[in-house]
Parts: structure tokens; C-alpha cells; sequence
């Protein structure tokens, strides 16, 4: 028999969504990345690309994913990785499947 009961506070917190808050903020803290500026770098690789891509002097045309390299990148995600700064984990995305990837893709 199981003896291990859930508290009813947390960090003076009471009641469910007060302390699933404090668990998130909690794990939002935890787990940011460690390379101080990669976040921005690639903020900065995605402007460069669709400035590059929506410039009106360019007889460019703007590269689609298809379904199929969406799925393919997807598979490729490793679990337990820290979220970004958007909060999302590969798993949200993995666990997603093929209704989340159609929708990346419109």
C-alpha cells in the first residue's frame, strides 16, 4: 500500500491551479538553455531568411515544407531537452504527431 500523499501546499501555495503555477514556474527556471544567446542567434538567422525570402527586389519564391520534412525533422527531436523560451518541449511537439506537423505546415 501506497502511504505518500499529495500536499495541499506549496511554497505557501493552496489549491490546484496556485500550485501547478508554482511547479511551473518552478521547471520554466530549471530548465532554460545554457548557451547564453542562442535564442537570439537564431531570432536573428530567421529574420535575415525572410527578409531575404519577402524582399519585393527578389524573383524569389518564399520554399514550402511538405509534410514529409516536417515529419522527418519532428523524428528526428530528441526527448528531455529544455524547453525555450516559448515553454515548448520537443515532447509537446513530438507527442503532437501528424495533426500538429499539418498544421506547421499550412
Amino acid at each position: 500500500m501506497n502511504s505518500v500523499k499529495p500536499t495541499g501546499v506549496i511554497n505557501g501555495k493552496t489549491g490546484d491551479d496556485n500550485i501547478r503555477k508554482e511547479f511551473t514556474e518552478y521547471y520554466k527556471a530549471v530548465y532554460q538553455p545554457n548557451t547564453p544567446g542562442a535564442d537570439n542567434w537564431y531570432k536573428l538567422e530567421l529574420d535575415e531568411l525572410l527578409d531575404f525570402y519577402t524582399r519585393s527586389d527578389t524573383n524569389t519564391v518564399t520554399p514550402s515544407v511538405d509534410i514529409h520534412i516536417m515529419q522527418s525533422c519532428i523524428n528526428s527531436l530528441k526527448p528531455r531537452k529544455a524547453a525555450g523560451h516559448d515553454g515548448i518541449l520537443n515532447e509537446h511537439i513530438i507527442h503532437g504527431r501528424n495533426s500538429l506537423a499539418v498544421h506547421i505546415c499550412l
